[in-house]
C-alpha cells in the first residue's frame, strides 16, 4: 500500500507543478507579451 500512496503523492505533486507552470505561463504571456497565439480563457 505504501507504493500506491507514494505514487498518488507523486501524481498530486506532478499535477500541482503542472498547474503552477500553466498559471505562471498564462500570467507571463498575458502580462508581458501575448505571442502564444491563444486568446485568454473567458472568465479567468
Amino acid at each position: 500500500m505504501s507504493e500506491a500512496r507514494g505514487d498518488t503523492a507523486e501524481h498530486i505533486l506532478d499535477q500541482e507543478n503542472a498547474a503552477g507552470a500553466l498559471i505562471d505561463h498564462a500570467l507571463c504571456a498575458g502580462g508581458h507579451h501575448g505571442d502564444v497565439g491563444e486568446p485568454p480563457l473567458p472568465g479567468r
